[in-house]
């Protein structure tokens, strides 16, 4: 039923702002607009490839109950829209396309179309649209003058026509950045052309690129919706689509070319460097091992006879083998107040705390190993009752987040620890407005401060991630993590995935798709590396991929020595976080 309105509004449009068309052509594209509809028609070779409108819009005007918090928003999963909690905020107006407004073409010649659409509440926007070659770059642009936050809810409306069966890939299954969207892209083809949909200048700003089937029409719906990006009154944002159109079905490399040139030139290839040798992980609790008489849920008495005897029994092994890191998960034990696995990932006890000058040694000895920790910065512990704590959501925007956290690594690093896995980073996308670029900042924060031979895996992961630390697919399998592969490495060159296996064959697909696996320490064994021998060298670089370098340090059996910095009530200094990335 809904599609069937769906394609009765752009059966409308089309009758209705056929008056007052104009026409763009270049080379075999050419697209139709009208004043009203913006973008109504776009062919390639003279086949319509879709029909619709640019400029069909609307979004939420809301008021906040309350100031934008510094720490977290507590938006709760079930919101009134995608953008407010009740909460925070309630619902004035719904501003879009259908209300009354009065429009003015800006430009329609040199392969440009601009057209404004002014609305009397004080909500403006322009729709361009520049064609070149083959491609068709399409910008809204919000400029809220209304005293309350704008918040772009959906953009674009169309009905995509093949002839035939239809090819889809890299299919966006939620919003970007989130689950299982590495890139905020798309490619639709049939047997005559190819169509690439790419969402570029976005300042990860979250969007969902939809290309939904309607098999009674023959045709697919390609649709854009947005959230948690809130315009402030008196602001303006864009958010800019790149169609590119080529004669080569499912190319989808020439497709989202134009995703990728973005990227590259503004973010750039990854900045670390890989060890493609098999990583060990080593569990030092279990929640199902707490019991009064380990409250702590610690494995062998972890915590009552201290490091060296537990690792000599867990990884004493490995002297005999050529792995790489090994690291630690949950050194701080289950925690009775809760919050587990902690974010407070340095606090262990007082035995551990004092035996962790014996790690660098210890390693070194069992063949020069570097070794790290889980960590899990992506929340703030606090105490919440006398029994239980609680958390807010990582902040990387506030200075005092960014220093508390970093306090964090800086001691762990100093004992030697050269490798940290992220639990859960990046998972509180959402949680505040720039939330997402937040964690891109911080992560780029952390390369920054330990330079490209630490290991830095962070457990949610997008493009951008990657091009800062390794990211674990989140597409999994019963052999364990399943890379992305091609994609991915085309799009950041020198980029790893890092792939937990559950099996002998699940480290093989990771070895042979460019990727990092991580197996428990009990599953080394001959055979497991005699299979590293096929595709990694002795110094960890791979046999698979040329686009990585090796790290130049192999061990750390001595502090960093990382800058220590001062900080208290007094400190009012910015973020560091606050000019990491290039601008446009």
């Amino acid at each position: 039923m809904r599609s069937s309105i769906y394609m009765l509004v752009i059966l409308m449009l089309a009758c209705t702002f056929a008056y007052g068309q104009t026409q763009l052509t270049s080379g075999k594209v050419s697209a139709k607009f009208t004043p009203e509809a913006g973008l109504t028609e776009l062919k390639f070779d003279g086949r319509t490839v879709m029909i619709g409108s640019s400029a069909h819009f609307a979004g939420s005007q809301f008021t906040l109950m309350r100031n934008v918090p510094t720490r977290d928003w507590n938006w709760p999963a079930n919101r009134t829209t995608p953008h407010y909690a009740v909460k925070n905020g309630k619902l004035i107006n719904k501003i879009g396309h259908w209300k009354d407004r009065t429009t003015h073409v800006l430009q329609s010649q040199d392969n440009r179309y601009t057209v404004e659409h002014r609305f009397a509440m004080g909500i403006n926007v322009t729709f361009d649209h520049v064609l070149a070659a083959n491609d068709l770059t399409m910008t809204i642009t919000i400029d809220n003058q209304t005293p309350d936050p704008y918040q772009l809810d959906d953009w674009l409306l169309f009905l995509v026509k093949p002839q035939g069966a239809a090819k889809l890939t890299h299919r966006m299954g939620n919003y970007y950045p989130a689950g299982d969207n590495y890139s905020p892209v798309s490619t639709i083809s049939d047997r005559n052309w190819g169509m690439g949909i790419s969402y570029i200048k976005h300042d990860l700003r979250p969007m969902m690129i939809r290309l939904n089937a309607r098999p009674q029409y023959r045709d697919y719906q390609f649709d854009c919706w947005l959230k948690d990006s809130p315009i402030p009154a008196g602001s303006r944002s864009s958010y800019t689509i790149v169609l590119r159109l080529d004669q080569t079905p499912g190319d989808w490399k020439n497709l989202l070319e134009p995703y990728r040139q973005w990227f590259s030139q503004y973010y750039g290839p990854a900045q670390y460097h890989t060890d493609f040798r098999l990583k060990v992980g080593v569990f030092a609790c279990y929640l199902e091992g707490v019991t009064p008489t380990n409250p702590r849920g610690y494995f062998h008495q972890l915590d009552r006879t201290g490091w060296l005897p537990y690792l000599r029994k867990q990884v004493g092994h490995l002297s005999k083998y050529n792995t790489g890191e090994v690291i630690i998960w949950g050194a701080t034990g289950i925690s009775q107040r809760g919050v587990n696995y902690r974010p407070d990932f340095d606090v262990m006890p007082p035995i551990l705390e004092q035996g962790l000058d014996q790690l660098a040694p210890f390693f070194q000895s069992i063949g020069n190993k570097r070794f790290g920790f889980f960590a899990r910065p992506n929340t703030i512990a606090y105490q919440e009752t006398w029994a239980q704590d609680a958390d807010v959501s990582f902040n990387p925007h506030d200075p005092k987040h960014v220093r508390m956290a970093d306090k964090r690594y800086e001691r762990l690093a100093d004992k030697g620890a050269t490798a940290f896995y992220m639990d859960t980073y990046g998972a509180d996308w959402g949680a505040y407005p720039g939330a997402a670029k937040g964690s891109a900042f911080y992560l780029k924060h952390l390369r920054d401060k330990f330079g490209p031979d630490a290991l830095l895996v962070s457990e949610f992961g997008f493009d951008v991630f990657s091009v800062y630390a390794m990211v674990w697919p989140n597409a999994s399998d019963k052999l364990g993590q399943k890379p992305i592969g091609a994609f991915a490495q085309w799009l950041v060159p020198g980029s790893v995935e890092f792939c937990r296996a559950y099996h002998v064959d699940g480290v093989k697909r990771a070895w042979q798709m460019g990727a990092v696996p991580m197996i428990n320490d009990f599953s080394v064994n001959t055979a497991l590396m005699q299979m590293q021998n096929q595709y990694v060298n002795p110094d960890g670089s791979s046999k698979v991929r040329s686009d990585c370098q090796s790290p130049k340090v192999q061990a750390v059996s001595s502090p960093l020595g990382l800058p220590q910095q001062k900080t208290g009530p007094a400190d009012q200094t910015t973020s560091p976080v606050d000019s990491l990335f290039r601008k446009d």
